[in-house]
């Protein structure tokens, strides 16, 4: 995306289909550097068009990466099982 950058916009223009195709590429990313580095390539670029669904899109990718850290820290099935099996009633 952001080798063509130039191209996507002039091909998509500044309505509905762009925003539609950033927020598809865009949300998909869950790391914090992914998101800096969308940040980043998008600070240059502004666009009144694509403002509110490039926000949404960002705050997507911080939640995913979120949600992929709370079940890295979760325990794992087998260790719940045997926590509630040899738990004393």
């Amino acid at each position: 995306m952001q080798d063509n950058w130039d191209r996507l916009l002039m091909t998509y223009g500044s309505g509905f289909l762009i925003t539609c195709f950033i927020s598809a590429v865009v949300s998909k990313f869950s790391t914090s550097e992914k998101a800096l580095e969308v940040e980043e390539f998008f600070a240059s670029r502004s666009h009144p068009a694509i403002t509110r669904t490039l926000k949404q899109s960002l705050e997507r990718v911080h939640i995913n990466g979120k949600c992929i850290k709370s079940a890295q820290e979760e325990k794992s099935l087998a260790d719940v099982v045997k926590e509630l099996a040899y738990r004393n009633y």
